[in-house]
């Protein structure tokens, strides 16, 4: 793109697209612009740029005056829409509805579509006179239009050769039409070296602090250096016993613990490797408390080598020690299984023994109930069947008369039938049996 002298010039590129629908109307593709501002003049400092169409799209800019930059516009609409251009002398976080531009853009139209590459560029006036002269320069379509442009690969991507601007990227060279460039491996994470796979030496092309030549921390784990391997770290003797910690050569199974080193007095039979010679030292087999066995610690079956009533032979007992040494404390219930009293009243004195954390304990075999009219005390309060359990109801007696209607009461453990009138003599006129005979006044 060509510029006039002293020019201001604010022009947004289609990331694609380039073109003429044929009616004169300029494309742009739906994508990121790259906004390019030229010769900002010293009362710029925020450029403000609205796309209008079935949607409005608004972004500022803060800018230097006096400079030079760029910068995206994304999220395009489609179909028909205009490009306008405010420059304004304050910064864009002063600025309001209100705001005054100090350059007034005119529109430019154009149709958004997904085509090949074009450009769109805005003219700002001020009082009343263009100070913008532009020509378009279509990069990306392949085409090499211009002196502006060195070279034109058919698309706007830096970093293959042929940058976003049509311009040969350093140490490529680019030929024909689309360019084909070729020379320089691509330096994606632009920190001077490229990618290893074609030769550049940066074993991570996407990561700027790696590279042939950097700073390499040790001991992270990362190749920053791409030498190949990551930098050791010296070794530290963090117990001061004289050796260096064994991840790093020096030996010391157990940087932490001085007592811990190569050549170390060993303890035997205490799980600990003293010498770091990778086990502990096995004691010699003795029968210290002499019952016929000899320590587990050193192969032998005696769990416990200091008493002789600890041993395999041994019978188990309810004290909370592993008696016959088969690694269960007081398994088979010792002592357990017999009768016993609870200590406490009625049918809650009945229990059993149990052996419970090493001791043999009697266990209540029934909780206290309802009392019901069985002869025992079933609620466990010390008195039997209180409270009638089960009477009160109306019952027969079975005798004849009077004597047949009774009550329901517990006695001596069960419940039994009570008449509830007893025989009397003979009522005359009454039509009962007063006297339980089985007949109805009789001598009347």
């Amino acid at each position: 793109m060509r510029i006039a002298p002293g020019a201001f010039l604010l022009a947004a590129l289609t990331t694609m697209g380039c073109g003429n629908r044929g009616d004169g109307v300029d494309v742009v593709d739906n994508g990121t612009a790259v906004v390019a501002l030229s010769q900002a003049p010293s009362d710029v400092s925020c450029v403000q740029v609205t796309v209008e169409g079935t949607r409005t799209v608004t972004r500022s800019f803060d800018v230097q005056p006096g400079s030079s930059t760029e910068f995206f516009l994304s999220g395009l609409p489609t179909g028909q829409v205009d490009f306008t251009g405010n420059a304004f002398q304050g910064g864009c976080s002063t600025l309001s509805s209100s705001s005054v531009p100090t350059w007034v853009g005119d529109p430019v139209s154009a149709y958004v579509v997904h085509s090949p590459p074009s450009s769109v560029t805005l003219q700002l006036r001020r009082n009343g006179r263009v100070n913008v002269t532009a020509d378009f320069v279509d990069c990306g379509n392949g085409v090499v239009e211009s002196p502006d442009e060195t070279c034109d690969d058919g698309n706007l991507t830096s970093g293959d050769g042929c940058s976003f601007r049509c311009q040969v990227e350093p140490g490529f060279t680019c030929t024909g039409q689309p360019s084909v460039c070729t020379g320089a491996c691509a330096d994606v994470d632009r920190d001077g070296f490229g990618d290893a796979v074609c030769g550049g030496g940066d074993c991570d092309d996407g990561d700027a602090r790696i590279f042939p030549g950097a700073p390499d921390p040790c001991g992270d784990t990362i190749d920053q250096d791409c030498d190949g391997v990551d930098l050791a770290c010296p070794c530290q003797d963090v117990d001061r016993d004289g050796f260096g910690e064994l991840a790093c050569g020096g030996g010391d199974c157990d940087d932490n613990n001085a007592q811990r080193f190569p050549g170390a007095p060993e303890v035997c039979g205490d799980n600990v490797d003293q010498d770091c010679d990778g086990q502990d030292a096995v004691c010699a087999c003795f029968d210290n408390d002499q019952d016929g066995f000899t320590s587990s610690t050193c192969g032998g079956a005696d769990c416990n080598d200091t008493n002789a009533s600890i041993n395999p032979a041994r019978p188990e007992l309810c004290d909370g020690l592993d008696n016959d040494c088969d690694a269960v404390i007081d398994d088979g219930n010792p002592g357990g299984g017999a009768s016993c009293s609870t200590g406490q009243l009625g049918v809650c004195s009945l229990g059993v023994t149990q052996c419970s954390n090493g001791a043999v304990v009697c266990v209540a075999t029934n909780q206290p109930s309802p009392e019901v009219c069985d002869g025992r005390d079933n609620n466990c309060n010390g008195t039997v069947d209180e409270g009638n359990p089960g009477g009160g109801s109306a019952c027969n007696t079975g005798r004849p008369g009077v004597c047949a209607a009774g009550t329901t009461a517990c006695v001596g453990g069960a419940l039994s039938c009570v008449q509830n009138i007893p025989a009397g003599p003979e009522q005359c006129g009454d039509a009962l049996d007063n006297d339980c005979d089985g007949l109805v006044n009789e001598g009347c």
